[in-house]
């Protein structure tokens, strides 16, 4: 006879195979990665509270053009030292001047981007594969 306990057994262990299989193709995808695609360069000045910042800087270039030193660029990809609560009410601020997604997401790329040591290509996915793991759980236990 089947047991019950052996079946949940080999279903946890095919689920974690499963998930562990998905992470290792995302790695391999964002290994290949060499710069910072467009979309997440935006998402990580929303979420740094930088998107004010970019916005005046891109006009005054338009109004008198020069290069910037790259620091400047990546600056705007990085927290600053102001507190996480003034960091998330500029973040508020910045998307409701300038775009329509709603704040979480942003608090939660936010709180990555701190605890990383420098912004890179695979900074969005390391945030995104959290949520993966988590999504594969809840459709797991769901089902």
């Amino acid at each position: 006879m089947n047991n019950p306990q052996a079946l949940s057994g080999k279903t946890l262990l095919l689920v974690t195979m499963i998930l562990l299989a998905g992470l290792a193709a995302r790695s391999y995808k964002a290994g290949q990665i060499e710069k910072i695609p467009h979309d997440d360069v935006i998402s990580y000045m929303v979420a740094t509270a930088h998107l004010d910042d970019y916005h005046q800087t891109i006009s005054d270039l338009q109004a008198e053009p020069r290069w910037l030193e790259n620091r400047v660029w990546r600056d705007y990809l990085r927290p600053g030292p102001e507190p996480m609560a003034a960091s998330l009410a500029e973040t508020i601020h910045n998307l409701q001047q300038h775009d329509i997604h709603p704040p979480v997401y942003f608090l939660w790329l936010n709180l990555v981007l701190r605890a990383l040591p420098d912004t890179g290509p695979w900074s969005g996915w390391l945030s995104n594969a959290v949520f993966y793991v988590l999504n594969g759980i809840l459709l797991f236990q769901l089902g």
